[in-house]
């Protein structure tokens, strides 16, 4: 008998709010904050034009985190069940308390990216497309490099990626697609190479156990 199991899993949950076969309320509800979001982003862009800080971002736009915002409020309301349903995969044996920090938006036009980083001291991270056309950057995740410190093998040509053999991971945006993954995964986002501005917007979160 020979039996492989995969252990150690990298959860990385991808849900796409506007899609065929999605239950239509959810559907208009999306669209409606989708709206809201690019015409208040459209609005920070001008508000914080002169905003010299820099994150991941090379070029682009990175907006301060919003406090109080009543349409963050809304975003996070309405993204919470399928939250709590992907942790619930984890069979915590404890309630959690989860706590939706302040999100961000990051603009990026033709040939803005973002550099490899992890979003420390949370434990899990939340992107959310408003806007991404096609050849935009895709997302990419990273295995742990000392994971592979040795192996030769990491190196050897392959027919087709898949969870064994990737060093690597990417994901293509699509508008009204929500990306969520553990905050400790080192992640990029590819150059935009088309002609139309990317997106996002984005929140961590933090969680506690309640005994």
């Amino acid at each position: 008998m020979n039996h492989m199991q995969n252990i150690f899993g990298v959860p990385l949950f991808i849900k796409k709010f506007d899609c065929d076969g999605q239950d239509v309320k959810i559907r208009k509800q999306i669209k409606s904050i989708n709206k809201k979001l690019y015409t208040l982003v459209k609005k920070l862009e001008k508000k914080e034009k002169n905003l010299k800080t820099r994150f991941s971002n090379l070029g682009g736009f990175h907006s301060k985190p919003l406090i109080k915002n009543k349409l963050a409020e809304e975003f996070v309301k309405f993204i919470q069940p399928t939250v709590y349903d992907n942790l619930k995969l984890f069979h915590f044996k404890n309630d959690v308390q989860v706590s939706f920090e302040e999100p961000w938006f990051t603009v990026n036009k033709k040939g803005h990216e973002n550099h490899m980083h992890t979003h420390s001291g949370t434990d899990f991270s939340i992107v959310f497309y408003v806007k991404a056309p096609v050849n935009c950057g895709d997302i990419t995740f990273y295995q742990n490099p000392y994971i592979n410190h040795g192996c030769g093998y990491f190196n050897f040509e392959i027919e087709a990626l898949h969870a064994l053999n990737s060093m690597s991971w990417k994901v293509t945006p699509e508008e009204s697609m929500m990306v969520m993954f553990p905050s400790y995964l080192q992640h990029s986002v590819k150059e935009n190479l088309s002609d139309k501005e990317r997106i996002s917007f984005a929140l961590n979160i933090r969680l506690k156990e309640i005994k």
